[in-house]
């Protein structure tokens, strides 16, 4: 596992876990196959500091991940669109807020615009993992979702619950809630089809930085009356910048981004017994 670069107190507080075994790809006990292909080995990055990416996460159907990094380190190429990289080794790449260093892999553009980047890519390139990339919700394509009414009274009836017993307890209305982000998908290893939701209170300006309450709910198979908190906090907001299905077990893997005014931290995830697990992360921060 690759360590966290300039994780803030804030952030360290997070529960977390390790996701893959030895960077060996998810294996939840009681998760069955689905019928999916047998996976072939895989790794999924993300585009971090210059010219670079991060190893988020990755698979082998023998345990061991050491082959087939090996072989992308090696000259491996990306694709992204129309553009290409070739990988050209791994470098530290050093946060300029803490001063803290992470291990990143280099590359350098063999075809494609001067502009271009490899977002969200694996390697091999034509990786079977059903890899589903998000645009950024800071971006301009980031519309926000539809307001359903019986999910914000879900998720009122979520935050009421969450605050009751603190300083901030309240009883929240669903007019109180905003939805910043809404994934659906097979995330808990169930029948059907759960339902994340990323969503906030933000804080009166007066206050000032962070929120009443942030957090990530999800809804099982669909079920609003199962709806559950995985992550909470006063400061930070959740994203999901990718999700994907690594092993082929039928139940997918997140790309998640925790960012609050100084700083955040990205890596990979996946729900495991009704609890968000951390695999390889990276951040920078105050």
């Amino acid at each position: 596992m690759k360590l966290s670069l300039g994780l803030v107190a804030a952030l360290a507080t997070l529960p977390l876990a390790t996701l893959t075994t030895g960077c060996g790809g998810s294996q939840r006990a009681g998760v069955s196959n689905r019928g999916s292909a047998p996976r072939g080995p895989a790794i999924v990055y993300f585009a971090y500091g210059e010219n670079a990416v991060f190893e988020a996460d990755c698979y082998d159907p023998s345990g061991d991940c050491a082959a087939i990094r090996a072989k992308a380190l090696a000259g491996g190429e990306l694709v992204s669109g129309d553009a290409r990289f070739r990988m050209t080794g791994t470098r530290q790449e050093e946060c300029g807020a803490s001063g803290d260093v992470g291990e990143v892999v280099s590359y350098e553009r063999v075809s494609g615009g001067e502009d271009a980047a490899p977002g969200v890519v694996t390697f091999p390139a034509d990786a079977t993992i059903d890899l589903v990339a998000l645009p950024s919700r800071w971006g301009e394509s980031a519309a926000k979702p539809t307001a359903d009414p019986a999910v914000l009274a879900v998720l009122a009836a979520r935050a009421t619950a969450d605050l009751a017993g603190g300083e901030r307890a309240r009883a929240v209305q669903p007019t109180d809630v905003t939805i910043d982000q809404i994934i659906d998908g097979n995330f808990l290893g169930g029948p059907a089809a759960d339902r994340l939701v990323m969503a906030t209170i933000p804080l009166p300006e007066s206050d000032g930085p962070g929120y009443v309450w942030s957090a990530v709910v999800a809804i099982p198979d669909g079920n609003r009356d199962g709806a559950m908190t995985l992550w909470q906090s006063d400061l930070e907001t959740f994203s999901i910048s990718a999700h994907y299905d690594l092993n082929g077990d039928g139940v997918r893997e997140f790309l998640y981004s925790s960012d609050y005014y100084e700083g955040s931290s990205s890596g990979a995830a996946a729900i495991v017994d009704n609890k968000i697990k951390y695999g390889n992360a990276i951040g920078c921060g105050a």
